[in-house]
């Protein structure tokens, strides 16, 4: 009894890690990762630095992601094991907590799903006809990526021996932030997949995992009880006039239809090369690759195909092109940790992202909804925004979802805007999370800056005009109220003439010793202070005019 308990942690370890793993590989080779990096590793199995050009069209720049870093398909399988140590409130901390929080340090997060986590920000359910948008809740129930199937696997390890409510919670986390079949039967398809691998103890036969699920359409495809989401199915009816139990069905038909091409790919044993199956299931296309139930029956194909090689599968998935790689290399990894265990896994992963507290994920133990009482962590919040600018290396603060966190880092980002300073801020948890955030200001100091010169260019252009006024009254031999009076010699007009640079005219010569005058005159006391050696320099540098020679010039003229 207790090796088989243990035996199924060893799973569960498995396939959180290979699903993290999977992620961590893949996230630089997806489609939408906007990596700019150009330079490709010779060997995918390993995890690589690499930079991704973010902040859209007003605050562009450039982030380096580190060997082993994950995205959000990580993060959400993170959010729901955390809301299910709440226990009955699971569903409650999820959409009040976990998911608003989550917008603030989500990377790479399906823009179905963000917009959802606004509606839950809100305090509005997405389908809400009456609080949202129509336009906003049309896209929610047309919304069937795999933002869903990608996040279920911590349902699994709850719930592992009821089968019914394990499948009535997949269902409920789905809706949350997607309404279409695809991405609602694509998640029910792959934890299907999960619970048999989990419970399997003998080894898994080629093929043997497809043709388990093709026979169990009516579970897997079974549409959920209505009475516990009645203003969901509502709204589902309304929005799509009354036809939502039909195209349930269709998709249903249409995973059949895929796992279909799958068998019979995978009968083709030695013969089943290259990636045509894959390209039949629609995995490079990109209009489709990315549904819920084309990366769930793509990562069972691969799952079976590489059941017995799992980490030549897990790179195979991560390293696909024009692929949706990272969520379908992070079910694959789940799906071969189901099968594994930690076995599988390569010695080199142990660099991956927050290792150890993922391990930590599977033993969490059940505690009170909302035990710790502090606020979310929310970047649109001001005193949270003035406050992680301010924050220091080793500074902590108590936020919800996570409890403690601790600033280990502050790293600066490459801005493709002048004036933009991008910050990204690392944050790990007691427990051992680490928590990405970016901070956005305008650099200030560069800004004022630019309006002094400004400002201060326009004073000297003025007083250049005032100047060339005074050298008239000079010429003429107007004396001022000042207590000082240059006096010029033969002399010294010959010494002055002679240490300016040769490409100066006499007649410039003469202008600029009469500046020079002017500037000691209006000290009165025949020097030059910085204000007036600025405006000398803005009106004569670009005759080579230096300092040195101003105020050798001066000296000359002071006590020769």
């Amino acid at each position: 009894m207790e090796e088989n308990k243990n035996r199924k942690l060893d799973k569960y370890a498995g396939a959180i890690l290979g699903a993290a793993v999977g992620d961590a590989l893949g996230w630089p080779y997806e489609q939408n990762s906007k990596n700019i990096s150009k330079k490709e590793l010779k060997d995918k199995g390993m995890f690589q630095k690499w930079i991704r050009r973010d902040g859209g069209r007003f605050w562009s720049h450039d982030e380096e992601i580190n060997p082993g870093e994950y995205s959000d398909d990580t993060q959400l399988i993170i959010a729901t094991a955390r809301s299910l140590r709440y226990g009955d409130s699971w569903s409650k901390n999820f959409t009040k907590i976990e998911l608003p929080a989550w917008l603030s340090y989500e990377r790479g997060g399906g823009g179905a799903t963000k917009r959802a986590a606004q509606a839950w920000k809100r305090g509005n359910s997405p389908w809400d006809l009456a609080k949202e948008k129509r336009a906003d809740v049309e896209k929610y129930f047309n919304a069937g990526g795999n933002g869903v199937a990608m996040r279920i696997l911590p349902h699994i390890f709850k719930k592992e021996g009821n089968f019914d409510e394990v499948m009535h919670q997949v269902i409920l986390n789905g809706i949350f932030t997607h309404g279409h079949p695809r991405a609602l039967i694509g998640a029910t398809v792959y934890a299907d997949a999960l619970m048999y691998l989990l419970n399997k103890e003998k080894i898994l036969g080629y093929g043997e995992l497809v043709d388990y699920l093709i026979t169990r359409k009516d579970v897997w495809g079974k549409f959920p009880n209505i009475q516990k989401i009645e203003s969901w199915f509502n709204a589902a009816e309304t929005v799509l006039k009354n036809k939502y139990m039909s195209l349930w069905d269709d998709v249903a038909e249409e995973v059949i239809s895929l796992l279909r091409i799958v068998k019979e790919g995978l009968e083709q044993g030695a013969l089943d090369m290259g990636n045509e199956v894959l390209e039949k299931l629609g995995c490079f296309n990109k209009n489709i690759n990315g549904a819920g139930t084309v990366t769930a029956v793509a990562a069972i194909y691969l799952a079976s195909k590489y059941a017995s090689s799992p980490r030549l599968g897990l790179i195979e998935a991560a390293s696909l092109k024009n692929a949706d790689t990272d969520t379908l290399a992070s079910m694959v990894g789940g799906l071969l940790g189901m099968i594994h265990g930690q076995e599988f896994l390569s010695a080199s992963w142990i660099d991956l992202q927050d290792y150890d507290f993922l391990v930590k994920l599977i033993h969490l133990e059940t505690v009170e909804y909302n035990a710790i009482k502090a606020p979310i962590f929310d970047y649109d919040n001001s005193q949270f925004k003035a406050k992680l600018k301010q924050i220091k290396i080793g500074d902590q603060i108590t936020v919800l979802p996570f409890g403690q966190l601790t600033l280990k880092d502050r790293k600066l980002n490459k801005a493709n805007l002048e004036g933009s300073v991008i910050n990204t801020l690392k944050l790990v948890s007691d427990e051992g999370q680490s928590i990405f955030i970016k901070t956005y200001e305008k650099d200030v100091e560069k800004k004022d800056s630019k309006k002094q010169e400004k400002i201060e260019n326009q004073n000297i252009s003025q007083q250049t005009v005032i100047h060339q006024e005074k050298q008239v009254n000079l010429v003429n031999n107007v004396v001022t109220n000042n207590n000082y009076n240059p006096v010029l010699t033969a002399k010294k007009i010959r010494v002055l003439v002679n240490l300016l640079p040769n490409n100066i005219s006499s007649s410039l010569c003469f202008t600029f010793i009469a500046d020079v005058m002017l500037e000691m005159e209006r000290s009165g006391n025949g020097e030059i202070d910085s204000k007036g050696m600025k405006l000398l320099y803005y009106n004569w540098g670009k005759y080579g005019i230096t300092a040195e020679h101003i105020t050798k010039i001066k000296d000359i003229i002071k006590y020769y």
